[in-house]
């Protein structure tokens, strides 16, 4: 917890010198969470988030997912995400809601998740 109360003070911890947002993953049938990736800004981490969805549904041979979308208060970067999300063809509805356990998750300063289940 120290950790994340000198992150919301600016204080220098992991990955933050290089100014790195790092995204995780936990998928469900996997029961496996992982770093899925160290980014520099709001826009890779979407993109990130979505190719991660489009994997997951590949892997597991799906074609549709809705998309849940919760934040602790990066407004700009869920929008633009939302924005990213409408022109997916996979993409059934998109649904402002609770965590799920199968999401793609930015933990940092105003940190928000995607998660998604298969329809």
């Amino acid at each position: 917890m120290q950790e994340w109360e000198d992150y919301r003070k600016g204080k220098n911890v992991k990955s933050s010198a290089l100014k790195l947002i790092t995204l995780i993953g936990f998928i469900k049938g996997d029961g496996e969470l992982s770093i899925l990736g160290r980014y520099r800004t709001y826009k890779l981490v979407n993109t990130a988030m979505i190719k991660f969805v489009e994997d997951e549904l590949r892997k597991r041979n799906r074609n549709k997912a809705n998309i849940i979308i919760s934040s602790l208060g990066n407004k700009k970067a869920v929008n633009e995400l939302k924005e990213e999300l409408k022109n997916k063809e996979w993409c059934n509805e998109i649904i402002d809601g609770e965590i799920y356990p199968e999401a793609a998750t930015f933990l940092g300063l105003n940190a928000w998740t995607l998660d998604y289940e298969f329809v």
